[in-house]
Order: structure tokens, then C-alpha cells, then sequence
């Protein structure tokens, strides 16, 4: 068998009832699925003398329900804290560890199979992990990011925390009464005031427009150089509204936005903004693959929506043969009166 180059640890099981109302054999149930396995992977990959050969990276896959908790989920939460303190530990000891708090992941894992299977999840469920979680949902190339920073800060002289959380995002004072985490002190300045909230909001619905739809400027665009125009002003704004920047600072339409500190955080906001907006599909990895402003915008001119596109270039080609008609029309002759004076 090869040399083992690293182990990640993804053991679950999910009991969820309340506190009052959990038997003993529910509460071991969830527990031993983390702490047992966590451990037994901990001792054998724990080197016995400081010549032996340790791993290149040991991950702990955790979830931001144990840092946010989770109403009926307590047992849950406390397996996933039991992981982080064993990781800090292995950390304590000069070995490599890392954990990975991820938030609802959309297309594969747990809740993705739970929602397809019908009566699995209910209505009431999805809600929850939806709305009053108050996280953002990551897509599989953000796990896949994240499993990358967690190999990189796991390593003992790397100077990083070993522990990264994803999903939490900054709400609103409306949003926060339906976050169950938002009575948490510790979680305060995530919710800001509604205001502001709606300030971002609309600043990013389309710049000068002031709120108005990005589909609804675009179709009143008359050629493609408008549509470019459109696409960058709207961008910038987004992005404004996004980082919380002051509206009036510049952003380069050529610089890639990961030099400006757009991360996976950002980039699924964005990506979700573009697919609600015009239906357009920009990947996450394409947004913090060293895209700019400019890549963007003309990446989504090539895939706007056929009834927007095929207008505009339709108006495009009317305005050509109008300006090769008035071309060809000879110059008329100017006919000047003598003076009478």
C-alpha cells in the first residue's frame, strides 16, 4: 500500500430533536459518529517518535452549525466542537490539522439528496436551512477551495488558524429577526442597520438607475456597446454593495476582482445576482479564476438571454443599412438667391 498523504474525516450522523426530549442512546448515537472516529484517525496517525513520518494534511470536516448552533441540532453541534478542539490540540502538538465549518452546499451532499427524496426533508426543514439559518449556501467549487485553504492552514508552521469557517454573512435588522444565531453577542457586527442594507440594494440594482432592474435596463438598450456600458456600471455597483465599499470609490474594469478581496463569500452572491437578473449562469471559479469587471460583462454578453440579444443586434444591423443609405444619397444642390440690396 502507498505511502497515506493526508486523511479527511467526514463522519456524520444526524439525530435532530431537542435537548428536553433526547434520550441518552440519540445524544451517543451523534457523538460517537465524530468523537470516535476523529479519535481513532487522531491516535493512528499520531506519530510515536519525532523521526517518524507524519501527514501532509489531517482535516476535520465540521459544519457552521458548531459555531452557530442550530435549534435540534445541540448534539450535532457539540461533535463538531469536539473536532475543532482535537484539531487545535494535534496543532498544540506540531502536527498537521485543519477543520472546515461548511454551511448548506447546493447540488451534491446531504440536504441536496434529503431534498430530492420526496418526504425526506419537509417543507418546514428547508425553510429553516434556507432562511432562518441566516448562512449563505456555498456550490461544490467553493467546498473545493475551502479544502485547499484547509490543506494550506493546517500545516504547523503555516501561522494560520486551523479552524475555517464558511457561510456566515453580514444581515439585516429585519433578516436578523428570523437568524436564530442573531441573539448571539459574538455574531453582532454581521447584522447591520436596515438603511444601510438598502442603500447596497439599491446601489446595486443598476448605478444610475436607482434600483431598476438590470433586465429591465438592458432591454432598453439599442446596440451592444449600450449593453457593455450597462453591464460594467452594474457590476461595479454590485460589487460596491457586496464589499461595502463607499459609492463613490473607483473600481479598475481590468484589474481581477481577487486582487480587490472578492472571495468564494462574494463570488456566490454574485453568481446567485446574475442567475436571478438575467438568468445567466457565471461560474464561482470564473469569478475568482482572475476574471476583471470587463471579463465579465463580456462573458454575459455572449450568453444573455436570446430575446434581449437578438433585439439588440436586430437594431444594430437596422442602424447600418440606415447610415449606408443616407451614404449613397447624392448631395443636394444649394441654390443661393441673388441679393436684392
Amino acid at each position: 500500500m502507498p505511502p497515506i498523504g493526508g486523511v479527511a474525516n467526514g463522519a456524520m450522523v444526524l439525530r435532530d430533536i431537542s435537548v428536553v426530549q433526547m434520550s441518552f442512546e440519540a445524544l451517543s448515537t451523534v457523538l460517537r459518529s465524530k468523537i470516535q472516529s476523529t479519535t481513532n484517525l487522531d491516535r493512528l496517525f499520531s506519530p510515536s517518535s519525532p523521526s517518524s513520518k507524519t501527514l501532509d494534511w489531517f482535516i476535520g470536516f465540521s459544519s457552521i452549525v458548531g459555531t452557530t448552533g442550530n435549534p435540534g441540532q445541540a448534539a450535532y453541534s457539540a461533535g463538531n466542537v469536539f473536532i475543532k478542539t482535537l484539531i487545535r490540540r494535534r496543532r498544540a502538538r506540531g502536527l498537521p490539522g485543519s477543520t472546515i465549518d461548511i454551511c448548506r452546499v447546493l447540488g451534491v451532499g446531504y440536504v441536496e439528496r434529503e431534498q430530492s427524496a420526496a418526504g425526506r426533508l419537509t417543507r418546514e426543514q428547508q425553510a429553516r436551512l434556507a432562511t432562518r439559518s441566516g448562512s449563505l449556501a456555498m456550490s461544490e467549487a467553493d467546498l473545493h477551495q475551502l479544502f485547499a485553504e484547509a490543506v494550506v492552514s493546517g500545516r504547523p508552521a503555516s501561522g494560520l488558524d486551523p479552524e475555517l469557517i464558511s457561510g456566515m454573512a453580514p444581515i439585516t435588522t429585519d433578516q436578523a429577526k428570523d437568524a436564530f444565531w442573531a441573539i448571539n453577542p459574538k455574531f453582532g457586527l454581521l447584522i447591520r442597520e436596515k438603511d444601510a442594507a438598502a442603500a447596497g440594494r439599491d446601489r446595486a440594482g443598476g448605478g444610475k438607475g436607482g434600483g431598476v432592474p438590470l433586465r429591465q435596463l438592458l432591454e432598453a438598450a439599442k446596440t451592444m456597446e449600450d449593453v457593455s456600458v450597462i453591464l460594467t456600471g452594474a457590476l461595479k455597483t454590485k460589487l460596491q454593495a457586496l464589499m461595502f465599499l463607499p459609492e463613490g470609490d473607483p473600481l479598475s474594469e481590468t484589474t481581477p476582482l481577487v486582487d480587490m478581496g472578492v472571495d468564494s463569500l462574494v463570488g456566490v452572491e454574485m453568481r446567485s445576482w446574475f442567475l436571478q437578473e438575467l438568468g445567466v449562469d457565471v461560474p464561482v471559479m470564473k469569478i475568482l479564476g482572475g476574471a476583471s469587471i470587463s471579463d465579465l460583462a463580456e462573458g454575459v454578453m455572449q450568453n444573455l438571454p436570446s430575446e434581449i440579444k437578438s433585439r439588440i443586434e436586430g437594431g444594430d444591423d437596422t442602424a447600418k443599412d440606415t447610415e449606408k443609405d443616407t451614404a449613397k444619397e447624392p448631395a443636394g444642390e444649394l441654390v443661393t438667391q441673388p441679393s436684392t440690396a
